[in-house]
């Protein structure tokens, strides 16, 4: 039975390979390191940053839908979290963003956008192999 318990162990549904929770989680890590570069005084972020509910809404559906595509979704959004962090000068805030915490928060965003580029790909190679007895 997925999804159940049974004697304290958690059986995940099957269609949740590693490789989408690694895609899921880099996607939340990305939601989390908003917050910390604005707590951390890095500029220029809109009152509610779009990256929060983009990333969000991703993972949730990527770890919803059963769909074999689904992952692509995080492909998405990671090629556009890449290129919004180039075209706003980004990259710029990567060697000190003033603040330990406001540093800590940039490279988390770059480490989430990348492994969940990375992720998805891997997923979408998952997802299509095929099976060979």
């Amino acid at each position: 039975m997925e999804g159940t318990s049974t004697q304290g162990v958690t059986i995940v549904p099957a269609y949740l390979s590693p490789t989408r929770i690694t895609l899921i989680t880099a996607l939340v890590a990305m939601a989390i390191a908003v917050p910390l570069e604005v707590a951390g005084g890095v500029p220029g972020f809109p009152t509610i940053p779009p990256a929060i509910p983009i990333s969000l809404v991703a993972a949730l559906l990527i770890g919803v839908l059963r769909w074999k595509w689904a992952p692509i979704l995080g492909l998405f959004v990671g090629l556009f979290m890449l290129v919004g962090f180039t075209l706003s000068g980004g990259y710029v805030r990567l060697p000190t963003a003033g603040t330990l915490l406001g540093t800590s928060g940039v490279w988390l965003y770059v480490l989430g956008f990348v492994v969940t580029i990375l992720a998805s790909i891997a997923a979408l190679n998952q997802a299509f192999r095929r099976k060979t007895t």
